[in-house]
């Protein structure tokens, strides 16, 4: 493929292990990984799975012209990540005593 705005790096996921598939449980009325709907389980998936790594290669390496305005899970776009989910970096709250 010739394409001037590709690149190649690691977009350090987590690795494949221990994946638990949405299927219904009829006796439990539940998904397999506990969830009552099948939009819980398939954040669940995004969310353990389709996150990029703090130092990936993929991190707003996005063309902003050609991005979704949120990412799958509704997180706003700012600098897009390639890749469907937009890291996000969670910030701790910190008590100061006076």
């Amino acid at each position: 493929m010739d394409n001037a705005h590709s690149f190649i790096g690691d977009p350090i996921l987590n690795p494949l292990m221990n994946v638990v598939l949405p299927r219904w449980n009829a006796s439990t009325n539940l998904f397999a990984d506990g969830s009552a709907l099948i939009n819980q389980s398939f954040v669940n998936l995004v969310q353990t799975f389709g996150q990029l790594g703090e130092n990936s290669a993929a991190l707003d390496g996005a063309n902003p012209a050609f991005s979704p305005n949120e990412d799958i899970l509704g997180n706003i776009r700012t600098n897009p990540d390639l890749g469907a989910v937009e890291f996000l970096v969670l910030c701790e709250t910190v008590a100061v005593n006076n």
